[in-house]
């Protein structure tokens, strides 16, 4: 199995892949395909070489790109599609706010998994929890994910968004089970208010760096 990534880095991109199979005898053959149209052959590189740049010229600004990386050896194959953008444009971002009605960066199985929930009982509330927390994580950033507009920053829902909102969506539900505000006591500090271990998971994760941007975008 061949895994391929690309990555635009002005009017060239880098392609970077993995693969399961030993380093093929005859290389691997790189091609590229603009915008559904057949696909050219780039070049042939080493089997022990797992990087290509295409500086071809063969694209412009806003054109997808399918590339494809094949072990001659065994015809296996692996595929990334790359939309090209104009890198000194200002970035876009995902509009806020959003009023979703079901999950976007998690889920409830993720959720119940990670909170050790096996029954269906909450199902309904953590499922609100869930929606409260990713739109929380959205207001902190003031951005939904993934990006739109004409250059988008993130074109997937980024995976430290997706572990971010798992984690404020089990202390919502958590927030909303205390009893009288209370929380699981600490034995050096006593008694944790809910709305504290709340704000500590939505604006003090380790995750929630990087994300916040300026006022205005969509």
């Amino acid at each position: 199995m061949i895994v391929l990534t690309a990555t635009q880095a002005g009017a060239t991109a880098e392609l970077v892949w993995t693969s399961t199979d030993p380093d093929p005898a005859a290389g691997y053959e790189v091609r590229v395909s603009v915008n559904g149209l057949p696909a050219t052959v780039l070049g042939t590189v080493a089997g022990s070489s797992r990087r290509f740049v295409d500086v071809s010229g063969l694209w412009a600004i806003g054109d997808v790109l399918t590339y494809t990386v094949e072990d001659n050896d065994t015809t296996t194959a692996g595929a990334y599609v790359l939309t090209t953008v104009d890198q000194d444009a200002p970035l876009t971002y995902g509009t806020f706010p959003v009023q979703a009605t079901t999950p976007r960066y998690t889920d409830l199985a993720t959720v119940k998994a990670r909170a050790g929930v096996t029954h269906t009982d909450a199902d309904e509330a953590i499922g609100s929890a869930i929606l409260a927390a990713e739109y929380a994580v959205d207001a902190f950033n003031n951005r939904s994910f993934p990006d739109t507009g004409d250059n988008p920053e993130w074109s997937i829902v980024p995976p430290a968004i997706a572990e971010w909102a798992t984690d404020a969506a089990i202390a919502v539900w958590k927030a909303g089970q205390a009893p009288l505000g209370v929380g699981n006591s600490d034995a050096w500090i006593g008694a944790l208010d809910t709305q504290t271990i709340t704000e500590q998971v939505l604006r003090h994760h380790p995750l929630a760096q990087g994300f916040k941007a300026g006022f205005g975008v969509g």
